[in-house]
Formats: C-alpha cells, sequence, structure tokens
C-alpha cells in the first residue's frame, strides 16, 4: 500500500463466483449474497462494513475482529442502503479520506451506483483501482495450497471417469 501511495484499501466482496475471492482472502469471510466491504488502514484492525445485522454478526464471527458495522438494511429494493456511506464514515474517521483509497474490485464487484455513493460520501479521497496488488497476493501460493488444488484436479477427475463410464 505504501508503495502504491495508498492511505487505504476498500475490499468488496459478495457470496457470487468471482465476486467473493478478495474479501474472503483478506478477512477470511464474505456475505453469501448481498455486498459487503472490509477497510484496511495500515498499522490497524480491519473494519468490516455490512448491509444487514446478520451479515455483521456472521462476519464477526468467522473474522474475530472487533468493529464490523452495520451499514444498510440489506433490501435489495431499496433506493439507498448506506454499506457506501459507511465505508466512508471509516475512511473519515482513521483520517484518509482525503488521500488516495485503492478500491479492490472496482471494476467487476462494485455497483456503478455504490460507487457514485462512495464518491459523494467521500468527495475529497481519490479512489483508484487496487484489484491486481490483491491478486498479485492471492496468485502466491503456499505448499499446503498447491496440495489443495492438486487433490481438487484429482476429485475432478475421477468425477469425468465416472460420467464417462456411465
Amino acid at each position: 500500500m505504501a508503495d502504491a501511495g495508498l492511505g487505504a484499501l476498500v475490499i468488496a466482496g459478495r457470496g457470487v463466483i468471482s465476486q467473493y475471492g478478495y474479501l474472503e482472502y483478506v478477512t477470511g469471510w464474505c456475505p453469501i449474497i448481498r455486498l459487503g466491504y472490509a477497510v484496511l488502514v495500515p498499522g490497524r484492525e480491519p473494519v468490516m462494513v455490512m448491509p444487514t445485522a446478520s451479515d455483521a454478526y456472521y462476519a464477526r464471527e468467522a473474522t474475530g475482529f472487533s468493529d464490523v458495522r452495520v451499514g444498510g438494511q440489506g433490501d435489495v429494493i431499496s433506493d439507498h442502503d448506506g454499506v457506501p456511506e459507511g465505508v466512508a464514515a471509516v475512511l473519515a474517521e482513521h483520517g484518509v479520506a482525503r488521500g488516495r483509497v485503492g478500491v479492490v474490485g472496482l471494476q467487476h464487484i462494485i455497483a456503478a451506483y455504490d460507487f457514485d455513493a462512495l464518491r459523494a460520501a467521500a468527495p475529497e479521497a481519490e479512489f483508484t483501482d487496487a484489484t491486481a496488488m490483491i491478486s498479485e497476493l492471492k496468485a502466491v501460493k503456499t505448499a499446503d495450497e498447491v496440495r489443495e488444488v492438486l487433490r481438487s484436479g484429482e476429485i475432478a477427475d475421477a468425477g469425468m471417469r465416472v460420467v464417462m463410464d456411465r
């Protein structure tokens, strides 16, 4: 983050294939359906902003983080749910709402409406896509992770053999 000149990272995720991995990787948890965020400021525990009280409860249980906030009602037909404003409030509380803020998932996870709401709530922040930063970290695998990937391939191969036999 320091090398990129970022005062904070905002990491988005939801339980949709291709949209949960960054948040799950960094925090160990991601909401099942709705969009949730983690805000990372160097030297501080991550703060999560969730759309419902139940999402916040499960995030707190899974991560052990002490600061997990509810930013909305989780109503998918609501005009406004307050989660982006909750993220902006965290940035302001940590004194980084006037600097460069990296957003992980900016191009493919965060809805345009949410990003517009975030920019409106933190108008002095300069938001930049930081997805590649976390992608590079995720690409590095431990020996245990490599073994699990290979094991997953073996399971898939076994399943395909059963299908072909039938």
